[in-house]
């Protein structure tokens, strides 16, 4: 607009910025058919003022007249402008920076030592990391270790040369996608440091969310990657995905990838991720981190045992080595022995083989075919004179001269026990259950059974291995057995004092008991006096037994009920058949179903269901009605049987092997918390002695004060001690409504034997801390595991798809060279400069006004 029209208003042209585009406006301008009403308004007022001036007297010259009108009108006229507002609109641009992506992969397999046996790859390393060739080799260092490296060297100089080209947003990305940190632009930086300056008091406070959201270049972290890695996949379709939804609304100027390439997620493809982003015309540029050399692994992946034998007796230990590109080589399998302290810790500093030793006699020699099998199953043959808690490891050690990352090895637990376990079964009647259950344990070596069969004549001779000729009455000699199996025992031959001996065999002498509830005499022995206080040691609630709870237990069952399995106790000792959890949990449902059942309210607290009933009306709050659980007593170990139908289970499976393998895992299990001495003071629950690296795993703990009562702690503390020792403490929070039970979720993190530790604190000032652990063997994710070569070919493609460019390692300050410097200007309103609303204007209108009345005055006008 002309200055001299503005300077002619009262208006100063600086006041306008040199590259602003002004532009006229009307602001209160009407709209559409509006405007022609009020030209047609001011045409009509025009034409009246002069129709009106015409008429004055005839004394007054025809010119004056006119000029009066004249006057008049553009009073009129001028003060329509200014009710329209005539505007001047001020509109600058901004330079908006583009933004650069970087896409950095902290997949397991950037853990990766690569072993450089290519010279190639070798002096690509080299150059990357400054070191010498020789040196590399020998180091060995991880993929991450290389890109930190990279990233941090000059501090920090390559990720600020990307600022001169725009904003550098650094994401890490495995599974998923995590922002990590952002570079402003250079031009933004200098920007923000005027901003920050405390002398410009009318910036103070100018910063943008965005930028006080971002860490300054320099306080950012040293490693962007972690050292070791542990993301479970490599996708990177959502990867390049998500960096095109970073980028909505802005200009993105490059997406630069820094991986290995080897995608994982099967459901989606990174060639259609990276046409979507070449559709905006946004180059890729694909960084190769590794080599493409075969990759070799080494692992145990498997070692299993007994959970308790018996001392002198042979035992067995499964293992199996799994050696892929080994072809033709030889290996060393050793197995390890370590005993464990009392107090439940695997090993001091989280490593089985710490002061373990190696077995003699045990160690074998493998050989892996080439292009056969490279699995080699293993059975190492053991016995032991000593009694205890004992680790075993099995270790594979390599070929000369071929390291691996970590140790190729894993632990297994077995209890050696001291002596035969003695048992003594009251059954009130020949049962079926009892009738085979008898030459069962009778037959097996490692317990001494003795019987009483309450409906014998006494004139004969009791069953068992130590027959006997009455029911042990006093505490001497019911405190000699070490477990008791009662198959719905009649109440008559018991009172309150064989009670309180019963409840003194668990509470102090860590005793196990099993009740096995049953239609002819369970309605009594749970009702009548003199045997109603069984009910406190069991770990089940009974209630009251009605006159209607009787006689629907007496009443006839035609029905067959399933058994519902309690998957999340498939684990536990007496349910064990496999070590498979699928072929496990497939065998339990595989059972005869029960007719029979006992009615109880449901669990006590601390108490483990590990069969309810598949009749949920009678169940309890979504729970289903238990029929196999388990507790403890004190120290003593309890377990409630609130059905009959376990000699159905001798029909599945070969020679009664299930039927026979539930009693005998019953009793080691009863017998187990008595000669241990009852040290224990909890269990430690997991869903499976081994995990993939990342993994989350739920952990679930039953604990006890010192008096064994469940514990009543709002949380208690553990630690997760990874196989370098470093531990990740955690917290254990008690579950509502059951009593002594604490769960929690932990990250398995590193790749070997891990232990995981509880502390169950003293309670009252009363007693010391005590440790529990449970040893867990962390691998890496399937997925990352089974390849982990470079993988150029598609790395290249999807540079090749964006018009972009593929990249060594030791490449990667040429990409700076790559990425293309793009912006877009902004329009931004500025503030408006009104051209009605000035001093020069009102001295215009009354100028005019004041003519025209001099005009009238000196024509003598009205």
């Amino acid at each position: 607009m002309n200055d001299l029209f503005l300077r002619i208003l009262g208006i100063d042209p600086s006041q306008i910025p040199p590259d602003a585009d002004a532009r006229f406006e009307w602001a209160n301008a009407p709209q559409s058919w509006g405007m022609f009403l009020l030209v047609a308004f001011i045409a009509a007022a025009v034409w009246g003022v002069f129709m009106l001036y015409r008429r004055e007297i005839r004394t007054c010259p025809p010119r004056v007249r006119y000029a009066l009108a004249a006057l008049r009108a553009a009073v009129l006229i001028l003060l329509a402008l200014v009710l329209l507002r005539p505007t001047l609109a001020i509109t600058t641009e901004r330079d908006e920076e583009a933004s650069i992506i970087i896409l950095l992969d902290e997949s397991q397999s950037m853990a990766t030592r690569d072993r450089f046996r290519s010279d190639t790859d070798a002096q690509r390393a080299a150059d990357a990391t400054g070191d010498k060739v020789d040196d590399v080799r020998q180091k060995r260092p991880t993929r991450a270790a290389i890109v930190n490296h990279l990233l941090t060297k000059d501090n920090e100089k390559w990720l600020h040369d990307l600022t001169s080209k725009g904003h550098v947003r650094v994401h890490t990305f495995a599974s998923r996608v995590k922002p990590l940190r952002t570079l402003p632009a250079k031009g933004d930086q200098d920007d923000q440091a005027d901003e920050d300056d405390p002398s410009d008091a009318d910036d103070e406070g100018s910063e943008s969310d965005d930028d006080a959201a971002s860490p300054k270049p320099d306080d950012g972290p040293r490693n962007w990657l972690p050292d070791e890695p542990t993301g479970t996949g490599t996708n990177l379709a959502k990867a390049l995905r998500d960096a095109l939804k970073q980028s909505a609304g802005g200009p993105l100027a490059a997406v630069i990838l820094i991986s290995e390439g080897r995608h994982t997620a099967t459901e989606d493809d990174p060639r259609d991720a990276a046409k979507a982003i070449g559709e905006r015309r946004v180059p890729v540029l694909a960084v190769g981190v590794g080599t493409d050399e075969r990759p070799r692994t080494l692992r145990v992946t498997e070692a299993a045992a007994e959970n308790a034998v018996w001392k002198g007796d042979p035992f067995e230990i499964r293992a199996a080595v799994e050696a892929r590109g080994f072809d033709g080589d030889k290996f060393t399998v050793e197995l390890l022995r370590r005993l464990v302290p009392q107090d439940g810790a695997t090993a001091p500093d989280g490593d089985t083989t710490t002061g373990a030793q190696v077995v003699a006699g045990a160690t074998q020699e493998i050989t892996i075919e080439p292009n056969g099998d490279p699995r080699v199953d293993l059975l190492f043959k053991q016995q032991l004179e000593v009694p205890g808690r004992y680790v075993y490891t099995v270790r594979v050690t390599p070929p000369a001269g071929e390291p691996i990352d970590v140790p190729a090895q894993r632990a297994t637990t077995v209890n050696v026990m001291s002596k035969k376990a003695r048992v003594l079964m009251i059954a009130g009647s020949p049962t079926h259950t009892y009738q085979f259950l008898v030459p069962l344990l009778m037959r097996d070596k490692t317990i001494d059974l003795s019987c009483w069969l309450q409906s014998m004549d006494q004139n004969m001779l009791q069953e068992g291995n130590t027959p006997i000729k009455e029911l042990p009455r006093s505490p001497t000699e019911l405190f000699e057995y070490d477990a008791i199996i009662m198959l719905d025992p009649d109440p008559r031959e018991f009172d309150d004092t064989w009670m309180g001996h019963l409840e003194t065999f668990l509470s102090e002498h860590s005793g196990g008991m099993l009740y096995q509830a049953g239609p002819r005499n369970a309605a009594r022995f749970l009702r009548l006096p003199n045997t109603r206080s069984f009910r406190n040691v069991l770990p089940v609630s009974i209630g009251d037994l009605a006159g209607a709870d009787v006689r629907a237990i007496l009443a006839k069952h035609n029905r067959r009920w399933p058994l519902r399995i309690i998957d999340a106790n498939l684990d536990h000792p007496i349910m064990k058949f496999s070590d498979n959890p699928a072929t496990n949990g497939g065998i339990w449902r595989r059972m005869p179903g029960v007719f029979w059942s006992f009615p109880v309210e449901g669990l006590k607290p601390a108490a483990r269901d590990l069969i309810g009933h598949s009749n949920e009306a009678l169940g309890r709050r979504n729970d289903p009605m238990p029929l196999l659980a388990t507790g403890q007593y004190g120290p003593g170990r309890t377990v409630y049987l609130g059905f009959t139908g376990t000699w159905r289970w001798r029909r599945l499976g070969s020679d009664s092997q299930f039927f026979d393998a539930f009693w005998i895992q019953t009793v080691r299990f009863l017998v187990e918390g008595r000669l241990l001495e009852g040290k224990r003071r909890g269990d430690i629950d997991l869903s499976g002695d081994v995990v993939h690296v990342g993994d989350t795993v739920q952990v679930k703990a039953t604990l006890y004060d010192v008096k064994y009562r469940p514990l009543n702690l709002p949380s208690v503390e553990g630690a997760w001690r990874a196989p370098d020792g470093r531990l990740t403490p955690f917290t254990l929070k008690a579950v509502p409504g059951r009593e002594g039970e604490y769960e929690a979720s932990v990250t398995a993190t590193g790749v070997g034997l891990s232990e995981l530790r509880i502390t169950v604190p003293p309670t009252g000032g009363v007693g010391k801390p005590v440790t529990l652990a449970r040893t867990i063997t962390v691998e890496p994710s399937d997925a990352e595991a089974r390849d982990v070569r470079l993988d150029r070919g598609l790395l290249k493609s999807l540079a090749e798809d964006t018009d972009g460019q593929y990249f060594e390692i030791n490449q990667i300050d040429d990409v700076l060279a790559a990425v293309p410097k793009r912006g877009k200007k902004i329009p931004e309103p500025g503030r408006p400069i009104e051209l009605w609303d000035t001093n020069r204007l009102l001295v215009i209108l009354l100028v005019l006004l004041v003519i025209e009345w001099a005009f009238r005055k000196r024509y003598k006008l009205v």
